[in-house]
């Protein structure tokens, strides 16, 4: 693409408009090569103003006010040329880093690509034409780079000093960060998007590199996966934004948490949140779109707006976040994400401008943790594959505490401004502990129970968790045998139990059952096969139709055609000849034992999780069910699990008179000073006494309130002395 045919337009700054300024500018915009700054003579007759684009920004914002400001002078009188040229340099000084830097930069590369190719041209250099690197926008890179210390590291980008693009390169468990304006490879140059090239509210920003190593070394000196899921899974649980299980609650921190590990693992699972209007769903998505890694939360999107968000250079730049995700047995090209993205190194291949002689084919990267949510769960008939690598959460109303919709309000109260501040602070810590973490040699766990599907589910979160595991600590033991490895055995549990009502579930106990009701015979005529496996079924003949049968429990059609298919395609059947004992023959299928008890194996998958190797003792006090959590919202219920349902510790987690300061008397003043950088002191004033008093009494910050605190183990926001909830019913 010629850089003539460049055209990007930027908006006009009010004073400058029509009514508002002496000279009305009707636009700004980039042609070409050119800055082009439009106006009205004072005969109504449209005037351009053009100035090279150098792509030094001083020079050029000094030449457009020169030019401006000297074409204006000839129509206008020189205080008036004088205030709008100033104006508009402004404009383009407050635009050159932030609307205008992609189309600056575009420019740039079309002009480093026409001197390159005169100069070969012209028989400068080896007379040869060097191709100009392709330029990326990328969120993340772990490749080799020209730029990045030693030649390779995590390069994360994040907005500083006012949104500014910058990569921030950690080496060495963070001992060593760098940032860059762009990292190089042999092939391409990449540089970190810009504020508005990020969905809303996922770029990670600071006020300046200060405020970003304040975070690295926290995470180094004071973090652990383990305190991170505490302050963590309160968000997801009746005192913060959704009132659910605490299965659910635990099962979405969980993932939360490995989402900024993603790309250290094989697999990731995804998870799907069903339920009727006003069951929490959608609440349960913004959560997760505040707290995961780059969440890009969406609704109704199309696989081509995923594809292009997950773009084509590196794999797990980001994770997906799609509300009313009812459209995927329409869009083929979305389910086929889904159906590869969860294994790392899947691809999905994407011809670009097929009509022209310019195509080209795109390898966009599908793998990343996904999060769906919808009244219904999509179709088995097109959708089984995507569903057998989920987790299902089944949504019901309930009644946290915050409405987390809130928090994207233009007018906030003070309650919800610190809501927000402690969303902030959590997503801060939890990025800097990828950095700092993300070299870290995570190993497969030996001797676990489980494998197949359900280890490839729960991989992520399992190495993740048993990698940081302090046997020494008796709450972080707790934390993983009763709470973390009892709820992903429930919705392994919930997975076969799904399983066992499919066709090739059924159908493997009824050939299971004709073979040991026939003595080992293995052969049977295809009549007898699907006579059988109707009356079995259940199945209802349907009104002029022969060799067809519908299952009311499984709600799909059955032909003879298909059954024979299943039987020979996923049961290993050998079609042939069945001999009877008046030596006549039929058509029929002989089936091989072996391969059924393989077949056996995918519908009967061990479910309950345990680490067979472990040789320091695990404390395994009583568990008691108690408490209201268990049945306000979310439910998650599971009739195999043999596991005992935990009650939600959320309570215990974050009482302030309970949990003693868990990172020593020796850190506070790191978390002094991180609590003055990020968050000013709220003051708020209590205005009806009367009321708060009749209805809670008086304000008392014990042991069942989860006041608001942006500092793990602090109690509360800087001279607050009382719970958010107290604040809500004194306002």
């Amino acid at each position: 693409m010629a850089s003539s045919s460049l055209k990007f337009e930027f908006v006009v700054p009010k004073e400058l408009r029509k009514h508002k300024s002496p000279i009305p500018i009707s636009q700004i915009k980039i042609e070409g090569d050119d800055f082009v700054i439009e106006f009205l003579d004072t005969k109504e007759k449209p005037q351009k103003i053009k100035s090279y684009i150098t792509g030094d920004k001083r020079s050029d914002v000094e030449s457009v006010r020169d030019l401006v400001e000297s074409k204006l002078s000839v129509f206008f009188d020189e205080a008036a040329a004088g205030y709008c040229a100033g104006k508009v340099s402004d404009a383009i000084d407050r635009y050159y880093d932030k609307e205008a830097a992609y189309a600056i930069e575009q420019v740039k590369k079309h002009q480093r690509a026409k001197a390159a190719k005169l100069d070969a041209q012209s028989g400068n250099g080896n007379g040869k034409f060097e191709k100009e690197k392709p330029i990326y926008a990328v969120r993340k890179y772990s490749g080799i780079s020209t730029t990045s210390p030693n030649g390779q590291g995590l390069a994360e980008a994040i907005l500083i000093n006012g949104g500014h693009p910058v990569f921030a390169s950690a080496i060495n468990s963070g001992t060593s960060v760098t940032f860059f304006e762009e990292l190089e490879t042999e092939d391409m140059k990449l540089r970190p998007p810009t504020k508005l090239e990020y969905p809303p509210e996922s770029a990670y920003e600071y006020e300046s590199e200060d405020e970003f190593m304040k975070y690295i070394t926290y995470a180094q000196e004071n973090e652990t996966v383990y305190s991170l899921y505490r302050d963590t899974r309160i968000f997801y649980t009746k005192h913060r934004f959704a009132d659910t299980d605490p299965h659910n609650s635990t099962l979405l921190t969980l993932y939360t948490i490995a989402s900024y590990f993603q790309d250290k693992f094989s697999t990731v699972p995804y998870i799907w949140l069903i339920g009727d209007n006003g069951s929490g769903k959608n609440s349960i998505l913004i959560t997760y779109a505040w707290l995961g890694y780059r969440v890009f939360y969406m609704a109704g999107a199309t696989g081509a707006n995923m594809c292009e968000y997950l773009g084509t250079v590196e794999e797990g730049e980001g994770t997906l976040a799609e509300d009313e995700n009812d459209n995927m047995d329409k869009d083929p090209y979305k389910r086929l994400l889904y159906m590869t993205g969860y294994a790392s190194g899947s691809c999905v291949p994407k011809i670009l401008d097929g009509n022209t002689k310019g195509r080209e084919q795109m390898y966009y990267r599908s793998y990343c943790q996904k999060m769906s949510a919808s009244e219904n769960l999509p179709s088995v008939k097109y959708s089984k594959g995507v569903l057998d690598r989920t987790f299902i959460i089944k949504c019901v109303k309930g009644f946290p505490a915050f409405n987390v919709k809130a928090t994207k309000k233009k007018t906030k109260t003070p309650e919800i401004i610190a809501l927000i501040d402690e969303l902030k602070h959590i997503r801060k810590r939890l990025f800097a502990f990828r950095l700092v973490h993300y070299d870290d040699a995570i190993e497969e766990i030996k001797n676990i129970s489980i494998n197949g599907r359900g280890l490839e589910l729960t991989e992520s979160a399992l190495q993740l968790f048993y990698k940081y595991l302090d046997p020494h600590s008796k709450e972080d033991n707790k934390t993983f045998y009763e709470d973390i490895l009892p709820t992903l055995s429930s919705f392994l549990s919930d997975r076969v139990d799904r399983r066992s009502y499919s066709l090739e579930a059924r159908l493997y106990s009824i050939i299971k059952s004709m073979i040991d009701a026939s003595d080992g015979k293995t052969s049977f005529d295809n009549e007898t096969l699907y006579n059988t496996i109707m009356v079995e079924m259940e199945g209802k003949e349907l009104p002029n139709k022969t060799n067809m049968f519908y299952v009311d429990d499984l709600g799909i059609t059955v032909t003879r055609t298909k059954l024979m298919k299943v039987l020979r395609e996923k049961f290993k059947a050998h079609p042939g000849r069945v001999i009877f004992a008046d030596g006549s023959t039929k058509r029929g299928h002989e089936f091989v034992v072996e391969a059924l008890e393989r077949v056996k194996a995918s519908y009967e998958d061990v479910s309950q999780i345990k680490i067979l190797e472990k040789t320091t003792p695990s404390p395994n006090p009583t568990v008691t069910e108690e408490g209201d959590d268990h049945n306000n919202g979310n439910e998650n219920s599971s009739s195999s699990n043999s596991i005992n349902t935990l009650e939600d510790t959320s309570d215990q987690v974050n009482q302030v008179n309970q949990v003693p300061d868990q990172y020593g008397t020796q850190n506070n003043d790191l978390l002094q000073e991180l609590d003055r950088h990020i968050h000013e002191e709220v003051t708020l004033e209590n205005t009806t006494t009367d009321l708060k008093n009749s209805q809670k009494g008086p304000i008392d910050c014990g042991e069942n309130t989860h006041p608001i605190s942006i500092t793990p183990g602090l109690g509360g926001l800087p001279g607050q002395t009382c719970s958010i909830e107290d604040i809500i019913i004194s306002t």
